[in-house]
């Protein structure tokens, strides 16, 4: 016969399994539209995207591309800056992941897709996805459906089954002043077209200023933690010479 302090013990222990249990069961079916509390750090970088120009004459090239008119331009800030706007609402409210990825599609379908051409499609789709990354939400099938329509889209996906996803490779390098990673994802490649190209990168932890160097024979990049104010081109500028102006342009940034 087990001692009564043996049986204890064990009745204990077991209430506490069972108890443990019920907790993970719980936690793993909290429901998708939970609300969540967003690190304060979330609203100055939501704040900080809206009050930039994201289609600035700078924005365009520094993507390699000529700018589009300014009014169209001007209208794709404004509709981006109303989606913020809702966002920085609803985190200074308290929210929910799903609010949060029904916002952001809210203001993705303000754009009608047939008004753009590729190159402006491919920048609100990078504009978008920069967004969606600053609230931590998955947008990279809806986006995707927007750019290509659902038809390619699933066709693509189709083939894309049969091969294991990659992620972009990236160029990194720390910020100069806070040490946060500078990420620079290379999304497509044109071995014909000669890219290579200084970038002044703004941190977005800090403000400082710094210089990326990309290479030739890249077609399409996407930023990240950082914002591209000028891409200095490398027929203009040596190395030299973009260090010299990524100084200069300190200096007025620091000026009164």
């Amino acid at each position: 016969m087990l001692p009564q302090k043996l049986i204890k013990d064990v009745r204990l222990l077991s209430w506490a399994f069972g108890m443990l249990a019920s907790l993970i069961l719980i936690s793993c079916s909290q429901p998708a539209d939970q609300r969540i509390v967003m690190k304060p750090q979330v609203l100055l970088t939501l704040q900080a995207f809206q009050a930039k120009n994201k289609f600035s004459d700078a924005a365009w090239e520094a993507r390699g591309l000529n700018p589009s008119n300014s009014e169209l331009s001007a209208h794709m800030n404004s509709l981006f800056n109303d989606c913020t706007g809702e966002l920085i609402t609803q985190v200074q409210q308290g929210t929910t992941k799903r609010q949060l990825k029904q916002t952001l599609l809210t203001g993705l379908n303000t754009f009608d897709s047939g008004d753009y051409d590729t190159e402006e499609k491919e920048f609100v789709v990078d504009t978008f996805y920069e967004l969606a990354q600053l609230v931590e939400v998955d947008m990279k099938d809806e986006l995707n459906k927007w750019h290509y329509g659902s038809v390619v889209y699933a066709l693509m996906k189709t083939f894309m089954r049969s091969e294991p996803e990659k992620a972009a490779p990236a160029l990194t390098q720390g910020c100069t002043k806070c040490k946060a990673v500078l990420e620079t994802f290379l999304l497509e490649k044109r071995e014909a077209i000669p890219s290579a190209c200084f970038i002044v990168a703004q941190c977005q932890a800090c403000t400082e200023l710094n210089l990326i160097e990309v290479p030739d024979g890249v077609g399409r990049i996407h930023f990240g933690k950082y914002n591209a104010l000028q891409r200095l081109d490398r027929k203009q500028y040596t190395s030299e010479q973009a260090k010299a102006k990524l100084e200069q342009l300190k200096s007025s940034k620091d000026s009164p």
